[in-house]
C-alpha cells in the first residue's frame, strides 16, 4: 500500500508538471489504492480478532473511507482539498508502515500501559 501511495504522489507530480498522460495512470492507481485500503481494513479487523491492538481497526476504516472520498474530490477537480487529503492519506500510510516495521509492539505496549494506568486510577 505504501508503494502505491508513493506512486500516486509521483503520478500527481507528473501531471502537475505537464505530463497529461500521468492523470490516467493516477486514476487507475487510485482504484488499486482503494482495493489495498479494503484489504488493509480486512486484515486489521482479522488481526484485532486474533489479539492484535485496537488502534489499527479505526485507522484502517478511516483510510478505507478516505481513499474513495479522495477520488471523488479529485474527479470533481477540487484540487486544494484533493492535495490536502492526499497528503493526510500518504502521511497516515507512512505512520502505519513505520509502526509496523520499526516498532511492531509499540502501539500495543502503549495501550497496555494506558490500561494499567487507568486500572490504578480506578482502584
Amino acid at each position: 500500500m505504501a508503494f502505491t501511495a508513493l506512486v500516486q504522489v509521483g503520478l500527481a507530480g507528473g501531471y502537475l508538471g505537464g505530463d497529461y498522460d500521468a492523470l490516467a495512470m493516477h486514476q487507475i492507481n487510485a482504484f488499486v489504492l482503494a482495493g489495498l485500503a479494503l484489504i488493509t481494513m480486512i486484515i486489521a479487523i482479522w488481526f484485532r480478532r486474533t489479539g492484535g491492538p485496537k488502534w489499527q481497526v479505526p485507522v484502517s476504516i478511516v483510510l478505507f473511507i478516505a481513499v474513495p472520498v479522495q477520488a471523488t474530490i479529485g474527479t470533481n477537480r477540487i484540487v486544494p482539498a484533493h492535495i490536502a487529503l492526499g497528503v493526510l492519506i500518504v502521511s497516515t500510510i507512512a505512520v502505519l508502515v513505520t509502526l509496523a516495521w520499526i516498532a511492531p509492539g509499540a502501539p500495543a505496549q502503549i495501550e497496555s500501559a494506558e490500561s494499567e494506568r487507568n486500572a490504578e486510577l480506578v482502584s
